[in-house]
């Protein structure tokens, strides 16, 4: 994976334009806005304390199915919206109330009715929104513009879609690269400047950039801080990691996406290194998947350390061999190992972040009728096996665990291992347009991210035993309830 070459981030020239077309900017006190985020039921993929010049928004943890939900505020007057947050995707956009989903009374996490707000305009070209996700769900309507208000920061013109035709009952906050906006991606519009950007031209925060912290799996909530970080949700170095193209031979960065150089599994019976013909593998950190998405020979070494039982999407049976289709599972008791898997970043020294089996093991989707587990609840297992060329992903089963900094002005993310449940808070803004990611240091060899790879299997898994140990007590309490589509062949494996 070569670096490559600088460039001038199309993003700053949007900030540009949208500074020149204000008289003065006037920012906020400190730049920072927090906004609140809960994770809350969706099969799809895709609140607040001001503080100057930063948002803080609380995100919806769902236990459920792992989407991390915010609410807004859009028009005048102001509509009450539930978005689901996508580092992913980078349109934010809302449902139509008059929408067939919506008239059928399934949009219970609200709509937009353009007709009720004064402030209503659409200025892009007709129906050229519209985008689609991996499970053949979409929407289509209209770029318009509005008031948009999150975390107690408010928006005078921000640019949104409406799905006008959607099956999806909920809209998105997408804060990923311009470049990677749906009428972007099909061509029907220029890149505009979308949240992350229109904060700094509306003087909310100083830099197109924002930290988020998920909490853990058991947790209903995490926080997004637009144009800061938070001190106290982190632990040890705060590490930041050059980001990487992930379309064909293209130079441009329009995905979040590092570089993966390790994978170690840690358990009390002992330490793997393990192997991968793709390092160092490009993979995006995405809060709008679920699951994390790794190549297949990484993905089954994993599943080995962690005794994974790979059942079917189309048979009834458990699969021999594994194929990005096939669903992972184990014993819903495995979620008290205290083994864990050790990511590493950047090449040698560069950020490792530990993900416990408690925050890979998810929702109860049945239980064991045959095999060693017989009679035990089985649970998915957060992590699969990327089909051929698609791209590699680090979702939420990895997100959780670790404090993310995006920051669009420098092509970087910033890691840290994220500290749970905690109470207090610390923000540092950034300090100006495209400062550097507070309190962080760079990845010290990232022009040598190939040095130390480890491509070779191991011949042994020693550390395979320690991560089936666990507690004896009963987790029933602890276990999510059944929620997720797993495809077909399950009903039949298990009792449900």
């Amino acid at each position: 994976m070569a670096r490559t070459k600088p460039r001038a981030l199309p993003a700053l020239g949007l900030l540009a334009a949208g500074l020149a077309a204000t008289a003065q900017i006037v920012y906020a006190a400190d730049g920072v806005v927090h906004l609140d985020i809960q994770r809350r039921s969706t099969v799809h993929k895709r609140a607040l304390d001001r503080r100057a010049n930063t948002i803080v928004e609380t995100i919806d943890n769902d236990v459920h199915q792992g989407a991390y939900m915010a609410d807004v505020k859009a028009g005048t007057p102001l509509q009450t919206l539930t978005l689901q947050l996508d580092t992913g995707s980078s349109d934010t956009w809302v449902v139509y109330t008059g929408s067939s989903i919506c008239k059928g009374g399934d949009c219970a996490d609200g709509s937009f009715d353009p007709n009720k707000s004064s402030t209503y305009t659409t200025r892009l070209a007709q129906g050229a929104f519209s985008i689609s996700y991996v499970d053949q769900s979409s929407a289509k309507g209209d770029y318009f513009n509005d008031v948009f208000q999150i975390g107690g920061g408010t928006l005078r013109n921000l640019t949104m879609g409406i799905g006008l035709t959607t099956d999806i009952p909920f809209g998105l906050v997408g804060v990923g690269y311009p470049s990677n906006e749906a009428g972007v991606d099909s061509g029907t519009i220029q890149p505009y400047p979308n949240l992350p950007l229109q904060m700094v031209n509306e003087g909310l925060t100083r830099t197109p950039a924002y930290s988020i912290w998920l909490n853990d799996l058991e947790s209903s909530a995490g926080s997004l801080l637009f144009g800061g970080i938070d001190t106290a949700k982190f632990r040890g170095p705060l590490t930041r990691l050059q980001l990487y193209p992930t379309k064909g031979d293209s130079t441009t960065i329009n995905e979040f996406a590092v570089a993966l150089t390790s994978v170690t599994a840690v358990s009390a019976s002992g330490t793997d290194k393990l192997a991968s013909a793709s390092f160092p593998a490009a993979v995006v950190l995405d809060s709008g998947s679920t699951s994390s998405y790794l190549p297949p020979d990484l993905a089954q070494q994993i599943w080995t350390e962690a005794g994974v039982t790979l059942i079917s999407s189309s048979s009834s049976s458990s699969s021999s061999s594994s194929s990005s289709d096939d669903i992972p599972i184990v014993p819903c008791s495995y979620i008290s190992s205290t083994a864990h898997f050790g990511f590493g970043f950047g090449g040698p020294n560069g950020a490792v972040i530990q993900v416990a089996m408690s925050e890979l093991v998810l929702n109860q989707v049945g239980t064991f009728t045959s095999g060693e587990h017989n009679g035990r609840d089985a649970c998915l297992f957060g992590i699969r096996a990327a089909s051929a060329d698609s791209t590699l992903i680090l979702g939420d089963t990895f997100l959780r665990s670790a404090f993310v900094v995006y920051d669009l002005a420098n092509d970087e993310v910033a890691l840290a291992q994220t500290v749970f449940n905690v109470t207090t808070s610390k923000v540092v803004p950034f300090a100006s347009l495209s400062a550097t990611v507070p309190s962080s240091t760079p990845a010290p060899s990232q022009a040598s991210i190939a040095e130390g790879v480890v491509t070779e299997t191991p011949k042994h898994f020693t550390a395979e035993k320690g991560f089936k140990s666990a507690a004896a007590r009963e987790l029933g309490a602890v276990v999510l309830a059944v929620g997720m589509s797993v495809g077909v062949g399950l009903a039949s494996f298990f009792v449900l």
